[in-house]
């Protein structure tokens, strides 16, 4: 059985490392890393999102890229 997880949502100052990660149905077990614009970091536990046997992304808080302290 093929397993959905749904549409990665698209990141704020950043966006995912691979095309495979912009698409309507994410299916597992594709992982997409986070990679954040000049000046932002990536924050989250994790800067890789995957799809999960289960149809849910891991980690469930999403990683986002936040502005770096100077």
């Amino acid at each position: 059985a093929i397993v959905s997880c749904g549409p990665l949502p698209a990141p704020a100052n950043g966006q995912w490392n691979s095309s495979a990660c912009n698409v309507s149905d994410l299916l597992y077990p594709t992982a997409c890393q986070l990679v954040c614009e000049e000046g932002f970091a990536v924050s989250g536990s994790s800067d890789v999102v995957t799809c999960e046997s289960d149809g849910l992304f891991s980690p469930s808080s999403m990683p986002t890229c936040t502005g770096k302290s100077i």
